[in-house]
């Protein structure tokens, strides 16, 4: 048996469980209760949980005996309690818990279990409103459901995190986050007096200091929504939340494996299928597939999520085969390959730039190409490429592009023509071409002066190197 618990908005005024409530970041309860009860925070929230986090609980519930507890205040408007409530009918294993405010209701999962006459090893999980678990996840939890492993904690740290507006999924990346809160389970056992076994418990990031900790990476079972409404972006000043995450998250790998994601997390596949171009391309990358903005002069899109379906004879290795991304800046100048973004690669082979590499299966399959830009920057256009001839003999099947703005399929020769043609400042050009050619400089200078006199002239040709790049990073 499994014991879950959300506590959804609960209004606990000085809590140290979350920065809204701890009285650091809010100092008067009128303050924290506004902030609390926002229509466009709970809009946002309510939306998640039902629109998300509920149907993947109750498609990993399937076969398994679960009960996932909602802990929400009496001072809930009316509004959102009659979201929850409707979701309550919907879905039995939901089980509607109103307190009184200012309390944590961290008592409840122990009545509920006290009081449904279960006796043996059961699990204990938390989950916030805003997450999500993978359909797999109560079978990956089952088999420590025994009672070598009560007293312990299980954690699944392999999971999922992407930005999302809303609307929009994207920038999946893959992270691996030992004892996360998301579904962080107590191995627990009740006797027939009701007599509770529990591990010992603390804050979740800690919990190894408490009681012994199983960790098991072995699969995808949880998805994080990152946004700039969520309880640690109050850590960052008004204003840079989203840069933040970007820059967080950029730091792991991007997921690719688009058949993983929708298997683990349907409705978000679900969510980036509906209303997304389709484009039935059926022919070779060959020298490159691309992708530009449908109506000329465009300011872009800074949220895309694309998605290739593929056919290959053998396995493709990640360094060659690549998704090339025009990024511009906010006056349309094409970002130079110096220029870091978030998320992204950039390499010179083939002076491509800003990319995603992937690598792609033997036999058929989908990959997954997805960024969130930040503010000031978009993409105008993209472009699938094969970097050696049994890559560029992948069969591109289709390509699906959910963006805010149309796109249409251009050849390789087009593509390039939009790439030379989007302007770009003089000094970041001048430095791309340097570091393009320094190798070469370095070969002919050796060769025309000799070893002491290149060396010489080469340290000037630094000197000169770092001036440019101080006036490229001038902005």
């Amino acid at each position: 048996m499994f014991i879950g618990q959300t506590r959804f908005s609960l209004f606990v005024p000085q809590s140290g469980s979350w920065r809204a409530s701890n009285g650091k970041k809010l100092s008067s309860e009128a303050d924290y209760r506004a902030y609390l009860y926002d229509p466009q925070r709970m809009e946002f929230r309510t939306n998640h949980f039902i629109e998300h986090t509920v149907p993947l609980l109750a498609q990993a519930a399937r076969g398994h005996e679960v009960t996932h507890i909602v802990s929400f205040s009496e001072s809930l408007p009316q509004r959102w309690k009659s979201r929850l409530e409707e979701a309550g009918q919907q879905y039995d294993f939901l089980r509607l818990d109103e307190r009184k405010d200012g309390e944590q209701a961290w008592d409840t999962p122990q009545a509920v279990i006290r009081a449904s006459g279960h006796t043996g090893v059961y699990g204990s999980y938390r989950l916030d409103d805003d997450d999500m678990l993978a359909t797999g996840f109560f079978d990956a939890a089952q088999p420590y459901l025994a009672e070598p492993f009560v007293g312990m904690f299980v954690s699944f740290p392999l999971g999922v995190e992407a930005i999302f507006d809303g609307t929009h999924f994207s920038n999946f990346r893959l992270a691996h986050v030992p004892m996360n809160s998301m579904g962080l389970m107590a191995l627990c056992s009740i006797d027939a007096e009701k007599n509770i076994r529990a591990p010992k418990g603390g804050p979740h990031d800690l919990t190894d200091r408490y009681s012994p900790v199983i960790l098991d990476s072995r699969h995808v079972n949880y998805l994080r929504s990152l946004h700039d409404g969520q309880d640690n972006a109050m850590r960052y000043q008004d204003g840079s939340v989203l840069e933040r995450l970007l820059h967080e998250t950029g730091k792991n790998p991007p997921l690719h494996d688009y058949d993983q994601l929708a298997s683990a997390f349907p409705t978000v596949a679900a969510r980036i299928d509906q209303g997304a171009q389709e484009f039935a391309i059926g022919e070779a990358v060959g020298e490159g597939v691309g992708f530009a903005l449908a109506e000329q002069g465009a300011r872009g899109v800074a949220d895309v999520t694309i998605v290739l379906s593929l056919n290959s004879e053998e396995l493709i290795g990640p360094e060659h085969f690549v998704v090339y991304l025009l990024v511009v800046d906010a006056q349309g100048r094409k970002l130079p390959r110096h220029q870091a973004v978030a998320g992204l690669k950039s390499i010179k082979r083939g002076r491509i730039g800003h990319c995603h590499l992937m690598p792609v299966k033997e036999g058929q399959s989908r990959v997954v190409v997805s960024l969130h830009l930040e503010q000031g920057q978009s993409l105008q256009g993209f472009c699938v490429k094969g970097l050696e001839p049994k890559a560029q003999k992948v069969s591109l099947e289709t390509v699906s592009v959910a963006a805010d703005a149309a796109f249409h399929s251009v050849d390789a020769a087009r593509f390039a023509a939009l790439v030379n043609h989007t302007p770009m400042r003089v000094q970041d050009r001048a430095h791309d071409l340097l570091v393009d050619r320094r190798d070469s400089i370095r070969a002919v200078a050796t060769r025309v002066l000799g070893q002491q006199r290149a060396e010489w002239a080469l340290a000037k040709l630094r000197l000169l190197y770092r001036r440019i790049r101080r006036l490229a990073s001038r902005r």
